[in-house]
């Protein structure tokens, strides 16, 4: 081989090796962003105004809701616990998240993302009311740990949960047209 195919190859095996560290040190002290933080305000492509962080801040308090309240839930499961027991802790989770969002200031935004908000936290509304008079019938029947000879409205809950998706998609529909960011957990 000529020294002139030597040299080549080296300088393409060097810069391979000087790629590969520069990529390695960046990786290492490029800082990790916390799964618990708020989702940032400025993201590339989304527009600067007033109203795309107020909107921004208004699903980023959500969503911090909703994961307090899949963390309780999901915390119960890990007890031994009746089912009683978790019916009633998922009911309190549920009306903590519910009566948590509904209070989010939304007075200063835009008519249609309010009516979509007030929409969505009414669908969760009438959830939480489902589920406290469900947990309120079956403990004067006794407190029974079946869902059998409770009663559990299995097809109005479900209907409710579509309800309550399809709102949130409007929410996060008419928050995208304002270019507020929507983080990916929304979705």
């Amino acid at each position: 081989m000529s020294d002139n195919k030597i040299v080549m190859r080296s300088k393409a095996v060097l810069s391979i090796i000087a790629f590969l560290a520069a990529f390695g040190i960046s990786v290492a002290v490029t800082p990790r962003q916390s799964n618990l933080t708020v989702a940032p305000f400025v993201k590339k492509g989304c527009a600067q105004t007033e109203t795309a962080r107020k909107i921004t801040a208004l699903l980023s308090r959500d969503l911090e809701n909703g994961r307090v309240r899949n963390e309780k839930i999901e915390s119960f499961k890990s007890y031994d616990i009746s089912r009683r027991a978790y019916l009633v802790n998922f009911v309190i989770a549920t009306d903590q998240y519910a009566d948590d969002s509904a209070s989010i200031d939304d007075s200063d935004l835009p008519q249609d993302f309010k009516t979509a908000w007030r929409e969505h936290m009414r669908a969760w509304k009438n959830q939480s009311d489902l589920l406290n008079e469900y947990a309120f019938v079956s403990r004067k029947r006794g407190g029974n740990d079946s869902d059998e000879e409770i009663g559990f409205p299995q097809k109005q809950y479900s209907e409710q949960d579509k309800e309550i998706s399809a709102t949130w998609y409007k929410v996060l529909r008419v928050a995208r047209s304002y270019d507020a960011y929507v983080p990916p957990e929304a979705y």
